[in-house]
């Protein structure tokens, strides 16, 4: 499945680049060795999965709903319709995705904290920073949602049905080609999820007073991303500037980067079982498979990618 601007085989591409990079010089496939006394290091390859999933939920119900306003505006058109009438559509569609987009976002910011805070030995965030963390992206989709995407929803909307001698049909037929002109935007919403989860592992590793590294896994980065890497390490005399994914850099919201903790060598967690990815299959639709190797090579933690998966997948439609 698309996002955007990547998809199953980037994350894939991303996992085998993030492996190459190990400071040690060792796979990131293999885990430690019992008894060898390599600390573990926080490293947000490790969430990609659970992250992925979320976006995957979360990018069937935007484009539901989009797909519904495309579905209202062609019926609008054919109606011969007010301008009043194709904006009520488009209002049902906003409302809808504002009400998602909280949720979502709280999940995949707490996805990344909660990772954090599992190798801090707990929480070191106050509520009251997180909550005012959320806040801010909340409503930071909240201006692209109101002041970008609907509007751009609409002129092309009113752009389309404009011409004195369109018929119907015509403008019928030029309306359902919305969809597949804004679909790729629709993808770019989801991935905010990327964003909000390496900034709730920002915060969290933060509050802790670690240090952070910013990795580039793309063979193909935009100009601002080497550059951030190269400013690595981040902490209180040098404050990251962004996330991957915030949307703030050359590559927007189709960033592939991570973050991990800085100086510490060595493998992020433990190896799943059989039985974490037996698991993790069930509960992933079928198509997928390909996310289920990725999920494989990350060795990713029992209790995080099946506590992420289950709070990704609960309640979905």
């Amino acid at each position: 499945m698309d996002f955007g601007g990547w998809n199953v085989s980037a994350l894939s591409a991303a996992v085998s680049t993030l492996g190459r990079k190990a400071e040690d010089g060792t796979s990131h496939d293999e885990p430690p060795k019992p008894g060898s006394g390599e600390k573990k290091r926080a490293d947000t390859l490790f969430i990609a999965g659970a992250l992925f999933l979320q976006m995957q939920e979360y990018q069937r119900k935007l484009q539901r709903a989009f797909e519904k306003a495309v579905t209202g505006l062609a019926g609008v058109a054919e109606a011969g319709g007010s301008k009043a009438q194709a904006d009520a559509v488009l209002l049902q569609m906003e409302k809808t995705w504002l009400t998602l987009a909280p949720t979502y976002i709280n999940r995949a910011y707490n996805t990344g904290s909660d990772f954090a805070a599992g190798f801090l030995g707990g929480t070191q965030l106050t509520d009251e920073e997180a909550a005012k963390a959320l806040a801010k992206l909340v409503n930071l989709n909240k201006g692209f949602v109101q002041d970008s995407f609907v509007p751009a929803v609409r002129l092309r909307y009113i752009e389309l049905t404009a011409a004195p001698d369109m018929t119907v049909a015509d403008a019928v037929t030029a309306v359902d080609g919305i969809a597949d002109s804004f679909g790729a935007r629709v993808g770019m919403y989801a991935t905010r999820l990327w964003g909000a989860g390496h900034q709730g592992f920002a915060d969290q590793m933060a509050a802790g007073e670690k240090l952070l590294e910013w990795v580039v896994t793309s063979g193909n980065p935009c100009n601002d991303c080497p550059d951030l890497e190269a400013g690595s390490p981040y902490g209180p005399d040098n404050p990251l500037p962004t996330f991957p994914g915030a949307g703030d850099t050359a590559c927007r919201t189709n960033c592939l980067c991570l973050l991990r903790e800085y100086g510490v060598p060595g493998k992020a967690t433990p190896p799943a079982t059989a039985s974490d990815i037996e698991a993790l299959k069930l509960q992933v639709a079928t198509g997928y498979e390909e996310m289920i190797d990725v999920m494989e090579r990350q060795h990713a933690h029992e209790a995080l990618l099946l506590g992420a998966l289950a709070g990704a997948t609960r309640g979905s439609t």
